[in-house]
């Protein structure tokens, strides 16, 4: 695993071989997230929310009644 500092405020974590986002972890500890997509099967998960995406996966729904093309 590779880390990048992508901002001031965070860092992301990736496979440095095949190059996929795996990590975002901010500076501070505080929040950590992890890409459904660096799981085997992500369509196991239920997502319920987005954060920053230009498409979505098919497993994520419209929140709150907004669609994403």
């Amino acid at each position: 695993m590779a880390t990048y500092a992508s901002s001031d405020w965070a860092t992301r974590q990736f496979c440095p071989t095949c190059g996929p986002g795996l990590f975002w972890r901010s500076n501070d500890g505080a929040v950590t997230m992890v890409s459904a997509q660096a799981f085997d099967d992500p369509s196991a998960f239920v997502l319920e929310d987005e954060f920053c995406i230009e498409s979505k996966p098919d497993t994520l729904r419209p929140w709150r009644g907004i669609g994403r093309a």
